[in-house]
Order: structure tokens, then C-alpha cells, then sequence
């Protein structure tokens, strides 16, 4: 076939197909099944993508401590001085003379007022 001959047969297969009701109509399924392919594509990809959203902050949420951001900087001075005072304060030494005076001092039974002014300076 020449190139004038194959020309000629696609202009009039061009003609038929636009002449062609069953053709139109097969094109248009066609780019409505793709459309309502790519429709269904979208519906699924923003699907999975709040899932994995609502997934990501449910796990974040359960791992939130509540705690105070920048105070873990402080946490290990202040241990420090509450050991160091508490170690002053309520050291051996200081709970041995203070049992020792406890139990050298006679306790008044008199009246139950007496018996309360009396535990309470002992504190």
C-alpha cells in the first residue's frame, strides 16, 4: 500500500467512528470508568491518610507524660539540696540525741492538754 492508501484508510476510519454513535459511547465509558477510578483512588489514599493521622496522634496522646518541659534540668540540683538538708536535719546523729532526750524526759500523764503540749515539743 502506498502512503496516499493508508491516508486514505485512516480519514475513513476517522469518519465512521465520528459518525458512530457506538463508538462516542464506548469512549465516554471508558473515561468515566477512569474517572471513577481515580475518584475511588482519592477516596481511599484520604482514607488511609486520617487513619494513619488519627493513629499517630492516639499514640502520641498515650505516650504524653503530663510532665513539665525544662524542669528535668532542675530535677537532679534539687535532689541534691533535699538530700543534703534532709541528711542535716534528720541524720542519724540527730535522731539518736533526740531519742536519747525523748526517753531520758519524763512524760507527764497528768491531763490529756499536758500530754499533747508535751508531744508536741518533743517534735
Amino acid at each position: 500500500m502506498s502512503d496516499n492508501g493508508i491516508q486514505n484508510t485512516i480519514h475513513l476510519n476517522i469518519k465512521e467512528r465520528m459518525k458512530s454513535d457506538e463508538w462516542n459511547y464506548e469512549i465516554a465509558k471508558g473515561v468515566l470508568y477512569r474517572r471513577e477510578r481515580i475518584k475511588k483512588r482519592r477516596i481511599f489514599t484520604t482514607s488511609i491518610a486520617s487513619f494513619s493521622f488519627a493513629i499517630l496522634i492516639i499514640v502520641t496522646l498515650s505516650l504524653y507524660t503530663g510532665g513539665k518541659p525544662g524542669m528535668n534540668d532542675f530535677d537532679g540540683f534539687i535532689s541534691r539540696q533535699l538530700d543534703g538538708t534532709y541528711s542535716e536535719v534528720f541524720g542519724e546523729d540527730s535522731l539518736l540525741g533526740f531519742s536519747k532526750q525523748a526517753s531520758n524526759e519524763s512524760i507527764s500523764y497528768d491531763s490529756i492538754d499536758m500530754l499533747i503540749d508535751n508531744a508536741l515539743s518533743l517534735r
